[in-house]
């Protein structure tokens, strides 16, 4: 197992129209001493976090209990960085997903042995790689461990953002693509392939998260957005993508700014892996481009810093106006005299229905509709919540979310259809909702069983 040396409880704190302190650490693939291995990382300037294999985890502890005359055990059991300051790494020549029999049994033995060696020295997190399509006995393994094992780790599943052999890295300069749209784009979503189906395997278990590897090719603008709205725990960016500015400094790209700028709104964590290739600056030097990024990244508006924190939070449904009436005093100025607009609007039968259809343009995954309010009061007078239309300073409804009990693969060219019933029994009122494109769901919410809004 490898170790990762991640400070999960650093978060970025906002200074001025920029971020604060980037949570960040560095990956190693050899540790021979743990304790001076900690050390030296800090001194390269502010890591929180270490990975490392676990083998040499192992390595680094017998070496502390050899210079200390100490039980290896006790020594473990004394250094209170495993749970804060350490991931662990599964070894890379694992392979239980192998088809030849005796790889595969030798390799379950020891991911086994692995997984249950960083339980017990109680690590926050362990990267698991996912390289290729193959990854069912691995998903197997992992929530059987999951269920038996009393401890809390987080399991980082690494994929790269463009699988290894679909890197462009072939091409020769000006020469013609013969490749189709419809080519690339399964090519671009190979890796998030591989994920979501390793993620399906697994029932969606909370403790699977995804630590994505960045590398030199990006993949198009909507599959990036697909990639960020999965649950994106760490960011692991090789020293190679870095290119070097004039003064020798390490930089990213401008279209690798872009995507960390998006990275840092969803406050993951960095990891720095690879060897050192801006020689003649301190290694530090990666780490303080990363905080200088964050403190001139663009400010939040103030639609975001108003909902700060609570963006996975789901709020209890608004009540809809009393006695299922739309009254609404408006207050307009005229020149003499000052005077209040009223009017009201008696809704006669709350009960509606409503089919909606919708195109897929992209290999997705459906979990749910977001629900979104416009309306016009008087004349030109409106108010809004949708993100094409969304007025200025209204902050106060949020978009409310009618979940899929079971997600839904959609293809691309799928056309999906959702039908929508509001209903009422004179004290309260609920939705109801149901997709029958290209499947059919179960109707949600029946009767109101799961939640309704008074009257």
């Amino acid at each position: 197992m490898q170790r990762a040396w991640t400070e999960p409880s650093v978060k970025m704190a906002a200074t001025g129209s920029g971020g604060g302190r980037v949570s960040s650490g560095r990956d190693l693939c050899c540790v021979p001493d743990v304790a001076d291995t900690l050390g030296a990382v800090a001194k390269q300037g502010r890591f929180g976090m270490l990975s490392a294999y676990q083998g040499l985890v192992v390595f680094g502890v017998l070496g502390l209990a050899e210079h200390s005359g100490s039980d290896p055990l006790e020594v473990l059991s004394s250094m209170a960085d495993w749970n804060t300051l350490i991931v662990g790494k599964l070894s890379e020549w694992i392979k239980v997903d192998s088809e030849i029999p005796e790889i595969r049994k030798t390799s379950e033995a020891a991911l086994l042995q692995e997984l249950n060696f960083s339980a017990y020295l109680g690590l926050p997190a362990f990267l698991i790689p996912l390289a290729n399509e193959e990854n069912c006995n691995l998903a197997r393994l992992l929530t059987n461990h999951i269920h038996v094992g009393h401890h809390s780790t987080m399991f980082w599943m690494r994929v790269p953002l463009v699988a290894p052999n679909d890197l462009r890295d072939d091409l020769i300069e000006n020469e013609p693509v013969s490749q189709s749209e419809e080519e690339d784009n399964e090519v671009e979503e190979r890796s998030w392939v591989w994920w979501h189906s390793f993620r399906t395997l697994c029932d969606y278990n909370k403790r699977i998260a995804l630590a994505i590897e960045v590398g030199a090719d990006l993949p198009s603008g909507s599959i990036i957005d697909r990639w960020l709205g999965e649950p994106i725990k760490a960011a692991i960016l090789p020293t190679s993508i870095f290119l070097t500015n004039k003064k020798g400094f390490p930089v990213l790209s401008k279209v690798h700014q872009r995507l960390i700028f998006r990275l840092f709104k969803l406050e993951v964590q960095f990891v720095i892996s690879g060897s050192h290739h801006h020689s003649e600056k301190d290694f530090c030097s990666y780490l303080q481009y990363l905080e200088y990024l964050s403190q001139n990244r663009p400010p939040p508006n103030a639609y975001e810093m108003f909902a700060k924190g609570y963006e996975d939070y789901l709020q209890s449904p608004l009540q809809v106006i009393f006695n299922a009436c739309l009254k609404i005093k408006l207050q307009g100025m005229v020149l003499h005299p000052k005077e209040n607009v009223y009017f009201s609007d008696p809704v006669i039968d709350n009960n509606r229905y409503c089919c909606l259809k919708y195109p897929i343009k992209l290999n997705t995954v459906l979990h749910g509709f977001a629900g979104y309010f416009e309306t016009v009061l008087y004349k030109d007078v409106t108010l809004s919540i949708c993100p094409e239309t969304h007025s200025p300073g209204m902050f106060s409804w949020f978009p409310i979310l009618f979940p899929i009990k079971q997600p839904i693969p959609l293809q691309e060219g799928d056309t999906v259809c959702v039908r929508f019933w509001r209903c009422n029994n004179g004290k309260k009122v609920w939705y109801e909702w149901a997709v029958t494109s290209p499947v059919c769901s179960a109707i949600h919410n029946p009767t109101g069983r799961s939640y309704t809004i008074g009257l």
